[in-house]
């Protein structure tokens, strides 16, 4: 390991001789400690860079408002490469991860670091990598290990500047994370061809009144409903996958018009507000009278 010293910072400093997963053996690529710093130095083997740089420096969690941003987790050492999407998903997934491992021996073994909120994959979406001009020489190394097609590359480069907390679907089936206190759905809706925020209103939210029910962090994805009302007009429902926290109920007493979200379950809320005995059906986002929804058709490719 070397280090630079720009001022009275020190960075860590490591060599990316591949991005490609199946390539970390042939080249022996060697394993970088980052752990405890707020960012690290990688050289790319880059044979022709676009740009005047052939190397990047990520960020644990980039905050330029921030004085002394998050470090990266102690001991925090392993192998930067590009995680890439099977056939059956989306191409927009692809991302740039760092895989826990003492070298490309146990490489396979390895788990990839997680992001501050010790849920997702800490990452850089293929999206941020083409738009920013200081990850071009990732870009050259994508294309020149047969990780990314020129055709895909050069549709995200003319897609907006889009700056988002909210979850980011590839696909509308993929699975994302939600805080169920918050009474909207916000989106954002990524493929080569569209970048897209939308809100979905009152979906953890009762009527009558208007309160959120339940809070604590859920992991969903949204299905297609494969009920006989639905079947005139493509309908989306919501299935609950797994508590991220304790979910809790905030209303005391509460009659359940939201039913208990379950992992495994659909969203859902009584038919009907005037009767407590009411049975509860899914929550439903039908595709082609809601808000926004002429954004999820286009997203899923009807008309």
């Amino acid at each position: 390991m070397k280090w630079w010293y720009p001022g009275k910072t020190k960075y860590p400093i490591g060599g990316v001789l591949t991005l490609r997963s199946d390539r970390m053996a042939e080249v022996e690529q060697s394993a970088h400690t980052i752990g405890g710093h707020h960012t690290a130095r990688f050289f790319l083997e880059v044979d022709h860079p676009t740009g005047d740089r052939n190397f990047i420096t990520p960020y644990y969690q980039f905050q330029p408002t921030v004085y002394k941003p998050p470090v990266f987790p102690p001991r925090a050492r392993g192998i930067l490469y590009y995680h890439q999407p099977s056939p059956e998903e989306p191409v927009m997934s692809g991302q740039l991860r760092f895989r826990l491992c003492d070298g490309y021996e146990t490489f396979d073994q390895g788990t990839d670091m997680h992001g501050r909120n010790g849920i997702d994959t800490w990452h850089i979406s293929l999206y941020a990598i083409v738009k920013s001009f200081y990850l071009r020489s990732v870009v050259d190394m994508l294309l020149q290990e047969g990780l990314v097609e020129r055709e895909v590359i050069d549709k995200v480069a003319k897609l907006p500047i889009v700056r988002t907390r909210a979850p980011i679907l590839y696909s509308f089936d993929t699975p994302f994370v939600t805080e169920m206190s918050r009474p909207s759905l916000r989106l954002a809706l990524v493929n080569p061809d569209m970048f897209t925020i939308i809100n979905i209103p009152y979906v953890f939210q009762h009527y009558l009144p208007p309160e959120t029910p339940y809070k604590g962090r859920i992991r969903a994805r949204f299905e297609v409903s494969t009920s006989s009302e639905h079947e005139i007009v493509p309908t989306l429902v919501l299935r609950i996958l797994e508590h991220i926290d304790a979910v809790e109920c905030l209303i005391p007493n509460y009659k359940h018009f939201m039913a208990e979200p379950t992992p495994g379950t659909l969203l859902s809320k009584r038919v009907s507000i005037l009767h407590e005995d009411a049975k509860h059906g899914p929550w439903s986002y039908p595709l082609y009278s809601r808000p926004h929804s002429d954004r999820f058709r286009k997203f899923i490719g009807l008309p």
